[in-house]
C-alpha cells in the first residue's frame, strides 16, 4: 500500500505540474514533500538490493581521522563520505538518511536548472532509479547526477577537454561507469541528422550481432596491473553470450525514436542546444547499449544507465514545445512507461520495497 501510494501520488503531482494552472507554491511543495519522505523511506529501510553489502562496508571504514582507503572496489570519494558521516554519528542509517537526502535534492537541482517540468522528470527519475539506485546501487545514481551537474554547461560551451577531465574526475572518485561517458562526449554537440542516425544504429546492430567474439580478445588485452582489470575482466566475463531481444531494448529504441521524430517534426533539435544534447547523449547511449549488450550484458545495461538520464529532461522538454495533440501522446507515453516500470519492481518486491524499516 506504501508503495502504491508514494507512486500514485508521484504520477499525479507530475502531471498535474504540466497543467498551466500549476504555481511555484504547488511546486515547492510537492519537491520538499517528495524529498522528505523519501529520504526517510531510502534512509531508514532494513533492505535493498546491495544493503547487505553496503552495511558490511560501513562496519569496516576507519573515521576520517584514522581514514586509509579500506577497500579498493569502492571509490575513494563514496568511502570518505561513508567515514566522515561515521566520524559525526557512528550509525548506516545516519549516512543512508544523509547521503539518500543529498541524492535526491541533487536530482532535483538537475532538473530545476535543465527541465521545463520539474516534477515531471522527477517522476521518470523515481521510477527509473529509485527502489533499483538510490535504494540499492547507491553510488551510481549520485555519480551520474554529480557528473550531469557538472557535464551539461561544459558541453554547453564546447570544453569537451574540460568535460573529459570532469568525467574522470567523478569517475574516479565516486562510480567507475562514469568513464563510459567519455565516447559521447566528444559527439554530444554534432548535428545529426537522417544519414548518420542511420549510420550509427547500422554499426550498433553490427557490434550486437558480432561482438560475443569480442569479449575474449578484449579480456586479453586489458592490462593485468591496471586497477579496474579485474573489475573490467568480471563484466566482460558475466553473462558474455547473445542475448534475446527484450522489452529493455524495445524501451530504447523506442524512446530514441520519439526524440528525433519530435525534435525534427517541430524544427527544434538544431535551435534548442540542451534538448540537442541531451537527446545526442541518449542515442549515443542506445548505441553503445547495443553495442555492448551481447559482449556483457551487465557491462551493458550498467555502464549506459548515466546516457538514460537524459531521456528525463529531453522528454519534458519537447513536451514544452509541442502542439496539444502531440502534448497529450508525449504526456501519455510518459506516463504508460512510468506505470510499466513501477509495476515491474513487483517482481522483485522483496528487494527494492522495504517492508523492513526501522520505521515501519
Amino acid at each position: 500500500m506504501i508503495y502504491f501510494v508514494i507512486t500514485s501520488l508521484s504520477l499525479f503531482t507530475a502531471v498535474w505540474s504540466v497543467d498551466k494552472h500549476s504555481n511555484k507554491t504547488y511546486l515547492t511543495f510537492c519537491v520538499v514533500t517528495a524529498t522528505c519522505i523519501l529520504t526517510l523511506f531510502a534512509g531508514f529501510r532494513q533492505i535493498g538490493l546491495d544493503f547487505d553489502s553496503y552495511l558490511d562496508h560501513f562496519k569496516v571504514v576507519p573515521s576520517i581521522f584514522q581514514y586509509t582507503w579500506t577497500d579498493k572496489s569502492m571509490e575513494i570519494g563514496y568511502e570518505i563520505s561513508v567515514s566522515l558521516c561515521k566520524t559525526i554519528y557512528n550509525s548506516f542509517h545516519f549516512f543512508l538518511v544523509t547521503f539518500s537526502f543529498v541524492t535526491i535534492f541533487l536530482a532535483f537541482t538537475l532538473f530545476k536548472r535543465y527541465s521545463p517540468y520539474v516534477l515531471l522528470s522527477f517522476f521518470m527519475f523515481f521510477v527509473y532509479a529509485f527502489y533499483l539506485q538510490v535504494m540499492g546501487q547507491m553510488r551510481q545514481p549520485f555519480a551520474i547526477i554529480v557528473t550531469l551537474l557538472g557535464l551539461i554547461p561544459l558541453l554547453q560551451k564546447k570544453r569537451v577537454i574540460l568535460a573529459f577531465l570532469w568525467i574522470t574526475i567523478v569517475g574516479f572518485f565516486f562510480h567507475k561507469a562514469m568513464l563510459l561517458l567519455v565516447i559521447p562526449i566528444f559527439m554530444a554537440n554534432w548535428d545529426f541528422n537522417k544519414k548518420t542516425i542511420f549510420c550509427f544504429s547500422t554499426i550498433a546492430l553490427a557490434f550486437y550481432i558480432a561482438s560475443p567474439m569480442l569479449s575474449e580478445i578484449i579480456i586479453q588485452l586489458i592490462p593485468q596491473n591496471f586497477y579496474l582489470s579485474e573489475a573490467l575482466t568480471a563484466y566482460l566475463s558475466y553473462k558474455s553470450m547473445a542475448v534475446s531481444f527484450s522489452m529493455g531494448m524495445i524501451e530504447r529504441a523506442g524512446m530514441s525514436f520519439l526524440l528525433f521524430y519530435y525534435a525534427f517534426k517541430y524544427n527544434i533539435y538544431h535551435q534548442e542546444q540542451i534538448l540537442r544534447l541531451c537527446i545526442n547523449l541518449y542515442f549515443i547511449g542506445t548505441c553503445m547499449y547495443f553495442a555492448l549488450i551481447t559482449m556483457s550484458a551487465e557491462f551493458a545495461s550498467r555502464g549506459t544507465i548515466a546516457l538514460v538520464y537524459p531521456l528525463f529532461i529531453a522528454l519534458p522538454f519537447l513536451l514544452k514545445h509541442v502542439n496539444l495533440k502531440d502534448k497529450y501522446i508525449i504526456l501519455t507515453i510518459i506516463c504508460a512507461w512510468g506505470v510499466y516500470l513501477s509495476l515491474n519492481i513487483l517482481n522483485d518486491a522483496s528487494e527494492y520495497i522495504p517492508y523492513k524499516s526501522i520505521l515501519f
